[in-house]
């Protein structure tokens, strides 16, 4: 077995735990199937290996740091005083609120909006005020645009929502940034529709001045759809400040260790996605902080073949890697077949 197109440091360790499971073939669906309630959680001890980290000093302030630079050709979001790229807020009028210095970032495939005449949203709206999140990518909200201007009116004190939709496919996709505006400064957030229904890139202010660019995605399923997506969102973004976080449904994992049982997918597919954060200088987050550990965040019924998967992740830029902390997957209590992931990341 191999991850991907190559195979990281620890890969074999985690080859040697995992081979104690029970494995059965099978093909994944093109779709995700119908939600259930019916979710598991594994975990298994693997190999152990460090990963970067901060003394509990911090680091020595160096002053102004450049910004990161990418195969993309642009200039990435910078940090402290350097110009910004890209459409940016007016700072004249701009309210004196900022994002906090830590701030929880969540995704979640809710597979619709409704559930039996019951509307999720509200299930969000409390989720983010419960759990304290800034900031949540949304998958599959299925949501129109005028219906996203009166959800907004309906819960504007609280949540303000970005959106994307397929014309062509209302009743599919789909895709949101949920801002929490008593955390962020969400009156002054921007968004860009990068691809409808699968990407979208919002822009808000951060703090010391800078600005954040999240990336929000649901891939395609299907193997050869999913690759050319990763292809076309690379185009998308040249021009544009670097994502810091990339987070959603990506409907593939990169290590076959991350699907019940062990199968490695499509792996043009895989390189696409590689390639890309190669030139995001991304990170995965969760495999960063457990590095001992598997865990799964889509999980289908005992009567559909059981199988789960690590399909919805957060990758973040190396700059804000050492300041993420507390990468959880944990059940979301709507009803959805995936789980809730989380992070918390600090001002750099």
């Amino acid at each position: 077995m191999v991850r991907g197109p190559m195979i990281p440091e620890g890969t074999v360790l985690r080859l040697l735990a995992v081979s104690l499971m029970k494995a059965a073939d099978g093909h994944q669906p093109n779709e995700h199937p119908a939600p259930t309630n019916d979710t598991m959680s594994v975990k298994a001890t693997a190999e152990v290996h460090t990963t970067p980290y901060l003394d509990e000093q911090g680091p020595p302030n160096p002053g102004p740091q450049p910004a990161r630079s990418t195969p993309l050709g642009r200039q990435p979001r910078p940090r402290g005083n350097h110009a910004q790229t890209g459409p940016q807020p007016d700072t004249n009028k701009r309210s004196k609120k900022t994002m906090r210095a830590n701030i929880r970032i969540a995704s979640l495939n809710m597979r619709g909006r409704w559930s039996n005449g019951t509307d999720k949203w509200n299930n969000i709206n409390q989720i983010m005020r419960d759990k304290k999140i800034g900031i949540m990518a949304i998958q599959e909200m299925h949501l129109m645009k005028e219906e996203e201007s009166k959800l907004n009116e309906t819960f504007g004190r609280r949540i303000k929502i970005f959106s994307s939709i397929d014309p062509e496919n209302v009743n599919a996709k789909g895709v949101a940034i949920v801002l929490n505006t008593q955390m962020t400064n969400s009156k002054d957030a921007t968004s860009k529709e990068l691809i409808p229904g699968r990407a979208l890139i919002t822009h808000l202010p951060w703090t010391k001045g800078a600005q954040i660019s999240i990336l929000t995605v649901y891939a395609p399923n299907e193997p050869s759809k999913n690759q050319l997506f990763w292809e076309e969102l690379h185009t998308k973004l040249e021009g544009l400040p670097t994502p810091d976080i990339m987070l959603g449904d990506f409907n593939i994992v990169e290590d076959a260790l991350d699907r019940i049982p062990s199968k490695q997918d499509n792996e043009y597919a895989v390189e696409s996605l590689m390639c890309l954060k190669l030139c995001l200088d991304m990170r995965d987050g969760w495999q960063a902080e457990n590095p001992d550990s598997l865990e799964f965040t889509f999980t289908q019924s005992r009567v559909q073949g059981g199988r789960q998967s690590r399909i919805d992740r957060i990758y973040v830029s190396e700059d804000f890697l050492p300041f993420s902390k507390e990468w959880r997957i944990e059940p979301s209590g709507i009803a959805t077949d995936h789980q809730l992931v989380t992070a918390k990341i600090s001002d750099i």
